[in-house]
């Protein structure tokens, strides 16, 4: 499976700066490649700035049958207490990998907002369970 990739590209129209994200075009993928990620609810239960590396952190995160440490880039983020107790969805089942020094057993799905902010993929409510596969 390949990397989405996309770009930003600045451009001026009408005297404005704008900046635009230009999407790469993939490959399609059949639906027993995806069914093949195990996506799980995982809440955040501790975060831990990664020495040497401003944006890059070490979170514990609890998925339901395990806890597992994933390592991520959270440019942006001020309050690290805040993202404590956040459910967030997380590729489970991804060979673990040395990011930054640290190993990293999954991976939590991120978007850039508009303003080209790192935010988490949010659980739509509340209540759902943490372990949950995601479909």
């Amino acid at each position: 499976m390949t990397r989405l990739k996309n770009k930003w590209i600045n451009c001026k129209k009408n005297n404005l700066n704008k900046t635009i994200q230009i999407f790469e075009k993939k490959p399609n993928t059949d639906f027993r490649q995806f069914q093949k990620l195990d996506i799980r609810i995982g809440q955040i239960l501790q975060v831990e700035k990664i020495p040497n590396y401003n944006s890059f952190f070490k979170l514990n995160i609890d998925i339901g049958f395990k806890k597992i440490i994933v390592v991520c880039n959270l440019n942006g983020i001020k309050n690290l207490k805040q993202i404590i107790g956040k459910k967030v969805c997380v590729l489970a089942n991804i060979k673990p990998k040395k990011v930054k020094g640290q190993e990293s057993q999954g991976l939590i799905l991120l978007v850039k907002n508009n303003l080209g902010k790192i935010i988490f993929l949010e659980p739509d409510s509340q209540n759902i369970k943490i372990g949950l596969k995601v479909y």
